[in-house]
């Protein structure tokens, strides 16, 4: 049984520009803040590449594919 993958590589490239942003921004902001503990940074990191794919998926996906 073969099994075959469809893969949309400008949407893999613009979820990986998008979580590229989103990280750097996530640094800069980072910076800005004194006390920051681990768990907020796993946490703030997660909803980086949730909030990435979310955009990269429905919205700049679709607009790629017309």
């Amino acid at each position: 049984m073969a099994v075959t993958v469809s893969v949309f590589w400008p949407g893999i490239i613009a979820f990986l520009i998008l979580l590229g942003l989103f990280l750097t921004g996530l640094v800069f902001y980072a910076r800005s803040k004194q006390s920051r503990s681990p768990l907020l940074w796993i946490v703030d990191i997660v909803v980086c590449v949730v909030v990435a794919y979310v955009i990269a998926t429905f919205v700049v996906t679709p607009l790629l594919i017309r």
